[in-house]
């Protein structure tokens, strides 16, 4: 059974850049594939424009 996860990020204080990080997903044990660990990449910027953003999602296979 797959359930969602939200994930937050205040931004507040971080100067204008790319950051890298890596969220790690515990679930109970014997959870095959668990711990799973996300790459995450946020981007802040000075200003944005009014245009198409994409999102991009990866999802590995089970």
């Amino acid at each position: 059974m797959e359930e969602a996860v939200q994930v937050s990020v205040d931004a507040t204080g971080l100067i204008t850049g790319t950051y890298h990080a890596t969220i790690t997903i515990e679930a109970e044990a014997g959870v095959l594939g668990s711990p799973a660990q996300v790459p995450v990449t946020l981007v802040v910027a000075d200003r944005i424009y009014q245009t198409y953003l994409p999102l991009i999602l990866r999802h590995p296979g089970p």
